[in-house]
């Protein structure tokens, strides 16, 4: 059995009989979640969590278990009307549908979040879709374009994009109506997350950042020394001090900085 949770009908049909369903529990071979619902020792936590809730993971959540870069933390389990929901802290989606599995497809996952996630959290996840490859970007976009709320966040959405910070960095920034493209490749030198106007650089470093920090401050140099200005802006800065990395960029862009200046002969 390749299913994470497991119902009693599903057991007794791969030959579990109660007896062997008690023996398996007294050995750890499976888990019990609430009546009728047993989970392999193996299963995700987040599995796990929705159906002791009484559904299956959904929505936002599941859209994380698939590998999308997610901002939503809340535990998304979609639940057949009827059951009795368990749990606190966790965002329900009603449903009429019965006998579903462990979690929703991506698909299907991605049609419920579009309704239900915040306009900014909805672009992080259809970019993330896109850029990750986990739904082919034709299905994204007629997933986006069954709704208007879709087709606006579809208007929005760039799978170029890298990172949820990009997006976020690049909604804000559009929100103030500065001209900027996603990852854009240098002569020499390489990608560059985002690139404001002519010239100005903006390098984002995600939570889990290890990379080569003597590799990445040459890269640095060499767009300096390229006629670029470099901006470089951490997971931290960006999630809890936008205000001021924002302030400071529209400085620069007021400044002109961002416009590649002739040379003078």
């Amino acid at each position: 059995m390749t299913q994470h949770i497991l119902d009693t009908a599903t057991l007794r049909a791969h030959g579990f009989t109660s007896r062997a369903i008690a023996q398996a529990l007294a050995e750890h071979r499976l888990v019990k979640l609430r009546r009728g619902k047993y989970a392999r020792p193996d299963a995700p936590p987040e599995l796990l969590a929705a159906a002791r809730a009484g559904g299956r993971l959904s929505c936002v959540s599941a859209l994380a278990h698939h590998g999308a870069w997610t901002l939503e933390h809340t535990l998304h389990v979609r639940i057949a009307r009827g059951v009795a929901a368990a749990g606190r802290g966790v965002h329900i989606h009603w449903t009429d549908e019965r006998g579903f599995g462990d979690v929703d497809d991506p698909e299907t996952a991605l049609g419920i979040a579009i309704s239900c996630l915040t306009f900014r959290e909805a672009v992080v996840v259809v970019d993330s879709l896109g850029n990750r490859g986990i739904l082919p970007w034709a299905t994204v976009e007629a997933v986006c374009r069954r709704t208007p709320r879709g087709r606006r966040v579809l208007a929005a959405a760039d799978p170029r994009s890298e990172s949820g910070l990009e997006t976020l960095a690049r909604l804000a920034l559009r929100s103030r109506r500065v001209r900027l493209r996603s990852q854009v490749q240098i002569p020499g030198i390489g990608r560059v997350d985002l690139l404001i106007g002519d010239r100005l650089v903006l390098e984002l470093d995600g939570e889990s950042f290890h990379g080569d920090f003597d590799r990445d401050r040459a890269r640095d140099r060499a767009l300096v020394l390229a006629g670029y200005l470099v901006v470089r802006v951490s997971y931290r800065q960006l999630m809890d001090d936008w205000a001021s990395v924002e302030a400071q960029l529209m400085e620069l862009v007021r400044r002109g900085e961002h416009v590649r200046r002739p040379l003078r002969g």
